[in-house]
């Protein structure tokens, strides 16, 4: 069902529509979609950029004595500061009288260079303080950026690892080189119920802090693009928001899909590895934690995820004769019972049979005895083992394969 309002929504979305087609026939298809080109919001020169150079502007500077005492600082994004692209920023610090509840001096400036965040600028104002203040003066500074404060308050290192690490190292280097004591507080701004103050902060607060915010808006106001400018950049992306906005609305209020999804039913059957193991017509040798098939001389780990498929084939070697059997080089010590080969041996696997390659001395039906002690030259016996094996025909001594 659609909104009861849907009627309303269709007579909008149709002058949205009639108002993209009018104003950009260039691309109609792509304002349909709420997709706007670049050189449609581009801001041409001198204003496409912001400017590198600093505009301070004072406040009563007559009367200023940047001495100790408590200071308020702010930045504001001006009328723009929701487009990225187009907002300028203002900054300001002041010295609030709290007996009068007036300013009595301070200044006000742009935030200079290409980075125009909020953020910046709150800091760019806590920088322009320690420019203006006395050496070996002790002052408290108010800000309502809670960021600045935390980051200031965790030390130097932390203002390295920022990414306004720039101005971070040249306010600490001042006040090392002034010999400032520094402390920065932290209040909310735009208090909900300004009756119901936070811990911590009092009404004096709250005025010295608006005090700042009315400056920096002043700053802002100096430093923005020019009207004219902007209107057609804010025309051109409200234009695309409102076309989304309307994509938006339409899906949320479109009925579900009717569809059936069928049920996704798995046919495979777990085989259990002991089953494959006894069933295989590979000729399997395990080697450590590896299967190897001494015909094919094919091998999988044992935690290979193909290992079962691969037991399940056929080995290759069924019509093949039995000389095409290869040994396998044993990489581990082979333990039998309660012996183990030494390590001295070349150890082989032909077939089931445990052999050394270099004397010759091979496993019996149930021990190893020769493979157990070292390696020794080769003896006569030996030479006849490592001799019929490579024939592909059984050892004297060896009634049947072992496999």
């Amino acid at each position: 069902m659609l909104p009861l309002n849907m009627n309303m929504f269709l007579k909008q979305t149709k002058n949205i529509v009639t108002r993209a087609r009018n104003e950009h026939e260039q691309n109609p298809a792509f304002w349909l979609r709420g997709l706007i080109s670049s050189s449609m919001t581009a801001i041409p020169s001198p204003h496409n950029s912001p400017t590198d150079d600093l505009s301070i502007t004072h406040i009563n500077p007559e009367v200023a004595n940047w001495s100790s005492a408590t200071y308020y600082g702010d930045a504001s994004g001006g009328e723009y500061t929701s487009y990225n692209e187009i907002r300028r920023v203002g900054v300001s610090v002041v010295f609030v009288s709290e007996e009068s509840r007036t300013t009595i001096f301070g200044l006000h400036c742009n935030l200079p260079g290409q980075i125009q965040s909020v953020g910046r600028g709150e800091l760019v104002a806590l920088v322009m303080l320690s420019r203006q203040l006395l050496p070996v003066t002790d002052v408290i500074y108010v800000t309502d950026n809670k960021p600045l404060s935390d980051t200031f308050n965790k030390g130097p290192m932390a203002g390295r690892n920022s990414a306004n690490c720039d101005l971070y190292k040249e306010l600490f280097d001042t006040l090392f080189q002034k010999g400032v004591q520094l402390s920065v507080r932290w209040m909310p701004s735009h208090l909900d119920n300004p009756n119901v103050l936070p811990e911590g902060v009092s009404e004096f607060d709250v005025f010295a802090n608006d005090q700042a915010d009315e400056y920096a808006r002043i700053a802002a106001q100096q430093c923005q693009v020019p009207k004219p400018v902007a209107a057609n950049f804010v025309n051109v992306v409200e234009l695309a928001r409102e076309v989304q906005q309307r994509l938006a609305t339409i899906l949320v209020n479109f009925p579900d899909r009717v569809g059936s999804r069928s049920e996704r039913t798995s046919h495979h059957v777990r085989i259990p590895l002991d089953d494959l193991l006894a069933r295989t017509s590979h000729k399997l040798v395990k080697s450590g934690n590896r299967y190897a098939c001494s015909v094919c001389l094919n091998n999988f780990s044992i935690k290979d995820a193909s290992l079962k498929h691969w037991l399940q084939t056929t080995c290759h070697t069924d019509t093949q004769p039995p000389h095409l059997y290869k040994p396998i080089k044993c990489t581990d010590n082979t333990h039998f019972g309660n012996q183990m080969s030494h390590i001295s041996h070349d150890t082989y696997n032909y077939r089931g049979l445990l052999y050394c390659d270099k004397c010759g001395a091979r496993s019996g039906v149930n021990q190893i005895r020769k493979l157990a002690r070292p390696c020794e030259a080769i003896t006569d016996s030996g030479k006849n083992v490592l001799a019929c094996i490579r024939k592909g025909i059984r050892p004297p001594g060896v009634a049947m394969w072992p496999t």
